[in-house]
């Protein structure tokens, strides 16, 4: 079907919307690859299989990093989470703005976990010693089952898409920075896997605090509202939806590639997802 020009118009805006950064290039460092992997207790049975799958998938790796509370393997290197500038308490301190109502936050254990490992995902480039300039974050439940590349030729990121939405994560990036804002209809940075790149996350950072006059750490948490009995909204922010939308609304150097991916529930589901060339799966896998 041959479009006119009003037609090519529309179908541009509904896929794709351009926001009010200003265009920049970026100079890409091509230093391999530094995956690192925030691991729970709760996730230390699994992580030698996503271990595993980083080591024989990720093109150009050099190095896997576990961020955790404690040591739970031998076949990466840890880092302990006490070297980040803030701690879950602070990051409460921040959000609530009230010691009583943070101590009473502290026993959403599974939301304030849930937010404290995007802050560490977000600081981890920054904070890690020695570490690449360009980091992949893996989720802990992730395993790659293809080859995947995630730098061009020239340094420059390649990113897969999902396809989730959630408006309060879009609500909260605005507030953060009013720019910043959904920028591909179709498109989701959620893919439990997200490249940073150095020079991108201390220009977000950068504007960030050019906004707010605070630490990136204090911004983020201030800007994560509370629900109307001062507890905590478990989808209250999203650390991959940020650094996606602000790359692409920043920069034409990085590009989208899509990769054959899914979540999974079962193990059965995991065996034809692997003959079926998938790329990745998200695994939810219990006891079958």
């Amino acid at each position: 079907m041959k479009l006119n020009k009003l037609s090519l118009l529309i179908l541009t805006l509904i896929t794709h919307t351009t926001y009010a950064f200003e265009k920049t290039s970026y100079t890409f460092s091509r230093d391999p690859i530094d995956v690192v992997i925030l691991c729970h207790k709760k996730d230390a049975n699994t992580l030698p299989n996503g271990i595993s799958s980083v080591q024989r998938c990720v093109i150009g790796l050099r190095r896997i990093i576990i961020i955790s509370a404690e040591k739970y393997t031998d076949d990466a290197e840890w880092c302990d989470e006490s070297i980040f500038p803030f701690t879950k308490e602070s990051i409460l301190l921040e959000i609530c703005q009230s010691q009583n109502i943070a101590q009473q936050a502290l026993k959403q254990t599974r939301t304030t976990g849930w937010i404290y490992q995007q802050f560490l995902k977000l600081y981890a480039p920054l904070c890690i010693p020695n570490i690449s300039a360009n980091v992949l974050i893996v989720d802990a439940d992730v395993l790659f089952l293809q080859p995947v590349a995630f730098l061009q030729e020239n340094g420059a990121g390649l990113y897969a898409v999902g396809s989730e939405y959630h408006k309060p994560y879009f609500e909260h990036m605005q507030r953060l920075l009013p720019d910043l804002k959904k920028l591909y209809n179709n498109y989701s940075g959620i893919t439990h896997h997200m490249l940073f790149q150095r020079e991108i996350l201390i220009d977000f950072f950068d504007h960030i605090r050019a906004q707010h006059n605070l630490e990136p750490w204090v911004a983020i948490a201030r800007t994560i509202k509370l629900n109307r009995e001062n507890h905590l909204i478990h989808s209250c922010l999203s650390e991959y939806e940020m650094y996606f939308n602000f790359v692409f609304a920043r920069t034409d150097q990085v590009s989208i590639r899509h990769l054959k991916w899914k979540n999974i529930m079962r193990l059965r589901q995991l065996k034809r997802c692997i003959a079926e060339h998938y790329d990745f799966v998200a695994q939810h896998i219990y006891k079958e």
